[in-house]
C-alpha cells in the first residue's frame, strides 16, 4: 500500500514538474495570452484532462512559476550574502564574486523579457499574484537588512532598512533593463549598471567594469 501510494507521489511529482517546464518554455516563446491549456498540455506530453487534475487553469500555474522564481532568487541571494560573511572576502574577491554571480544569474534568469513585459499586465488579472510579488521583494530586502547589520566592513549611510531598500529598489528597476534588452547591444551597458549599485549601496565600493 505505502509503495503504491508512493509512485502516485512521484508520478504527481513528475507531471507537475512536466507542466511547469512546458509552460514555462511557451511563456518565454509565446507569452502567457497566446499560449493555451491545450497546447501545455500537449508539450508537457500529458492529457488536457490530467492537467487540470494539477491545475486550475493557466493562471495557476503562472502563479506558480512566479513563486518558484521568487523562492529560487531568495536562495541564491542568502547564499551570496553567507558566502561572504563566512569566508570574509576582501574588495577585490568581493567585486570579483559579485561579478561573476550577476553576469551568471542574468544570463541564466528564467524570466524572458515576453515573460517579464506579461508579468506586469498578469499582476492585475490573477488573484494574489501581486501579493506575493510585493511579499517576495519584502522578504529580500530583509536579507539585505540583516546581512548589513552583521557585515563588519559596512559603510552605514542611514539605518540598514533604508540601505537594504535603497539597494534593492535601484537594483530591481535596473533588473528590468537588463531583461529586456538581453540580447542586444546595450544589454551590458545595464548589467554593468546593476552591478555597481549592488556593489556601492551594499558594499561601500565604487566600480566600473575595466
Amino acid at each position: 500500500m505505502e509503495k503504491s501510494t508512493r509512485k502516485v507521489q512521484m508520478r504527481t511529482v513528475e507531471s507537475r514538474e512536466k507542466l511547469l517546464n512546458a509552460s514555462l518554455k511557451l511563456f518565454t516563446e509565446k507569452g502567457y495570452y497566446n499560449t493555451n491549456t491545450k497546447e501545455i498540455a500537449k508539450v508537457a506530453g500529458i492529457s488536457v484532462g490530467n492537467f487540470y487534475n494539477y491545475y486550475k487553469d493557466k493562471g495557476d500555474i503562472y502563479y506558480e512559476l512566479v513563486e518558484k522564481y521568487l523562492d529560487e532568487s531568495k536562495i541564491a541571494i542568502s547564499d551570496v550574502l553567507e558566502h561572504i560573511l563566512e569566508n570574509n572576502l576582501g574588495e577585490d574577491e568581493i567585486i570579483q564574486f559579485i561579478v561573476e554571480y550577476v553576469d551568471k544569474q542574468m544570463e541564466r534568469a528564467i524570466i524572458s523579457d515576453r515573460f517579464f513585459t506579461d508579468l506586469q499586465v498578469i499582476a492585475k488579472d490573477i488573484e494574489n499574484l501581486s501579493r506575493i510579488l510585493e511579499e517576495g521583494n519584502e522578504q529580500i530586502v530583509t536579507i539585505l537588512e540583516e546581512f548589513l547589520s552583521k557585515y563588519p566592513k559596512v559603510k552605514k549611510r542611514a539605518s540598514y532598512k533604508v540601505m537594504a531598500m535603497m539597494s534593492f529598489t535601484l537594483a530591481n528597476k535596473i533588473s528590468t533593463s537588463v531583461i529586456v534588452t538581453k540580447g542586444t547591444e546595450v544589454y551590458r551597458e545595464y548589467l554593468d549598471e546593476m552591478i555597481a549599485i549592488i556593489l556601492y549601496y551594499i558594499f561601500g565600493i565604487e566600480w566600473r567594469r575595466v
